[in-house]
């Protein structure tokens, strides 16, 4: 039972702060997504390169999933236009800056 109870208070704790930074509009997806981002960042750096076919590989390894190429970059802009992220270039560009606020 208590692990449960522990197991919802993490849920409750994440939906406190996905309010606070207001991200409670993120999905599943765009979470992961995010997560990805930020674990592919180097030691100390906000910002990583990540093409879509890296990006699959690292989601498949840590979630044991797979999304479309579509729906990857449909996450990459919905956490460009909450301010999570920002492309650093043309619009092409793969690299991307997580942004501190």
């Amino acid at each position: 039972m208590s692990s449960i109870k522990f197991f919802v208070d993490l849920i409750k704790l994440m939906d406190d702060s996905a309010s606070a930074l207001g991200l409670t509009e993120l999905s599943d997806t765009d979470r992961q997504t995010l997560v990805v981002l930020w674990d592919s960042c180097e030691a100390g750096e906000w910002t990583t390169e990540l093409n879509y076919k890296s990006f699959k590989a690292k989601l498949a390894s840590k979630f044991n999933r797979t999304i479309s190429r579509a729906q990857f970059y449909k996450s990459i802009k919905v956490l460009e236009n909450c301010g999570t992220i920002r492309r650093i270039g043309s619009e092409r560009s793969q690299t991307y800056e997580l942004l501190r606020s």
